[in-house]
């Protein structure tokens, strides 16, 4: 018993460091801030703020991570930034509210805590937000699957358009529809394959080709062909075709 007691005042009697702060942070994410600014106050005797603290910590991570997935993939918005910046504000907050009591503390016989607790702690955050994203990455995949919606079009050969029905109207992909078979695209011959998508004020259609023809000049010249009169069909958006070669995110060539 004794030697718990001991054990429970020698963790209040170590506080974290700026630079394990800083540190911790971007090794770690926003959970590790959180983690240190909460036993430090603890170890400045200001229980009160823990609460506080965790409640800050859990909505700005909540709050940092939506703004990261809401970044597109091909964005050349800088990835490293964002640990950058919340390092940042962490850093900044605890000169602001901590520094000074910590120096007192420590100035009074306290001790730092090690920097193999601190690297084992960040990595422990660092495992556990890489889960928490993978389940949510994974849950925004079975969603969106699940929203896929496929319409076939033609009586003999069997046109197909895919899409997800949270971002279209089934009215929006039968004009697609009709603006292809207006123009022959979609004939009596072969049956076309087409995956859409929206984006602000375009459709973005992603139409299959051989990759033997995916510099061909008339070929291209047909589908750029083909643009110009869905644009022309399709007068409340800007029509985009993305032609790729076996699956969706091999794109060959873009024609807007």
């Amino acid at each position: 018993m004794d030697s718990i007691l001991v054990t429970e005042s020698k963790s209040k009697n170590k506080v974290f460091k700026d630079k394990a702060l800083g540190v911790g942070t971007f090794i770690g994410g926003p959970l590790v801030a959180g983690y240190f600014f909460a036993e430090n106050f603890k170890a400045i005797n200001e229980p009160e703020k823990v609460t506080k603290t965790w409640v800050i910590t859990i909505l700005a991570t909540i709050a940092i991570f939506s703004i990261a997935f809401m970044i597109p993939l091909d964005s050349k918005f800088p990835n490293q930034l964002i640990p950058i910046i919340y390092t940042g504000v962490a850093y900044a907050l605890f000169k602001n509210f901590q520094e000074k009591k910590i120096q007192e503390k420590i100035e009074s016989g306290a001790e730092y805590h090690s920097w193999g607790r601190v690297i084992g702690v960040s990595i422990l955050s660092l495992l556990i937000t890489v889960a928490v994203m993978a389940i949510g990455i994974f849950t925004m995949i079975e969603i969106e699957e699940s929203q896929l919606t496929t319409k076939q079009y033609g009586l003999t050969v069997k046109h197909e358009i895919e899409y997800n029905s949270s971002d279209f109207t089934e009215t929006e992909i039968n004009r697609i529809a009709d603006g292809f078979i207006e123009h022959a695209f979609f004939d009596l011959d072969t049956a076309k394959y087409v995956y859409a998508e929206k984006e602000s004020n375009s459709y973005i259609l992603y139409i299959g080709i051989s990759e033997l023809y995916a510099n061909d000049p008339e070929t291209l010249d047909e589908f750029k062909s083909l643009r110009d009169k869905m644009n022309n069909y399709i007068t409340e958006k800007t029509v985009i075709i993305k032609l790729v070669v076996d699956a969706l995110d091999n794109v060959v060539k873009i024609i807007d």
